[in-house]
C-alpha cells in the first residue's frame, strides 16, 4: 500500500496554506533523515479548478496548479512524494526498538490498523529525532550494485530492495556475495542475507519476516 504526503488520502480537501507547509516540511525532513523512503509522484485531480481569486490567495507556491497540458486541462495537478507502508514500518521499528510490533501500529497507524493512513503526527517526532544521512543517487548505488553483480541479482531488483532498505542495501549485498561465493546460488545467497537483515530487527515478529519474505523479497531476487 502506498501513501501521499503532499495530499494525504485522508484528506478530503485541497490542503491550505499552513497544512501544504506542514507536509512540505515533512518531506523535507524525510529527505534527509530516510530519502530512500520517497518517490516523487505527479499527480492530477479530474474535473476540478482553482479559482483566480483562490490562487492569488494561495501565493505562488501553493504546490496545487490548474492543468496547462492538453492532457492535464481541467485537472487540478501538483507533484505529491509517495512512501509505502512496509518500507516505512521496518524503518519505524528500527528506530523505536523499544516498542513492541503491536504498539508500534497503534502509535504509527491511525485506526491502530496497518491499512490504514499513517498518523504523520507522530511519525514526524520519530523523523525529527534520527540522525541525517546522505543522500544516494543512481550512478553511485550503480556502483555498488557492480560490486555485487557476480550474485545475479537484477538491477532492478536491487535498486527496489534500496528503497526498502536504505545505505543498509550495501551491506546485505556484501553479505549476499559472501555467501553466493560458497553457495554459488544467487536466491539462496540474497534470501539468506535479507532474512539476516530482518532478524536484526528484534520488534519485527517471525510471521511478519516470513510475510515478508513471501509477498515482496523472493519475488524480487528472483526477478
Amino acid at each position: 500500500m502506498e501513501h501521499y504526503i503532499i495530499w494525504p488520502a485522508g484528506q478530503k480537501s485541497l490542503p491550505n496554506n499552513s497544512e501544504v507547509k506542514q507536509n512540505t516540511e515533512l518531506v523535507n525532513t524525510i529527505k534527509l533523515k530516510a530519502p530512500h523512503l520517497l518517490k516523487p509522484i505527479k499527480r492530477q485531480l479530474p474535473k476540478a479548478s482553482i479559482s483566480w481569486t483562490k490562487s492569488l490567495f494561495f501565493g505562488d507556491d501553493y504546490p496545487f496548479k490548474n492543468g496547462k497540458q492538453v492532457s492535464t486541462k481541467g485537472c487540478i495537478v501538483w507533484t505529491d512524494y509517495q512512501i509505502k507502508q512496509w518500507p516505512l514500518l521496518l524503518f519505524i521499528l528500527n528506530n523505536a526498538v523499544h516498542q513492541s510490533f503491536e504498539e508500534g501500529i497503534v502509535k504509527y497507524f491511525l485506526d491502530a490498523d496497518l491499512n490504514s493512513e499513517p498518523n504523520w503526527d507522530e511519525i514526524r517526532i520519530i523523523f525529527k529525532k534520527c540522525k541525517p544521512i546522505r543522500n544516494i543517487n543512481t550512478d553511485e548505488l550503480d556502483r555498488w550494485y557492480d560490486e555485487i553483480s557476480t550474485t545475479h541479482i537484477h538491477p532492478e531488483s536491487y535498486h527496489d530492495l534500496y528503497h526498502w532498505f536504505g545505505l543498509a542495501v550495501r551491506d546485505i549485498g556484501y553479505f549476499a556475495f559472501d555467501i553466493f561465493m560458497k553457495k554459488r546460488n544467487g536466491s539462496i545467497a540474497w534470501g539468506e542475507a535479507i532474512k539476516a537483515h530482518l532478524d536484526n530487527i528484534p520488534n519485527l515478529p517471525v510471521k511478519i519476516k516470513n510475510m515478508l519474505m513471501g509477498d515482496f523479497f523472493i519475488g524480487l531476487i528472483n526477478r
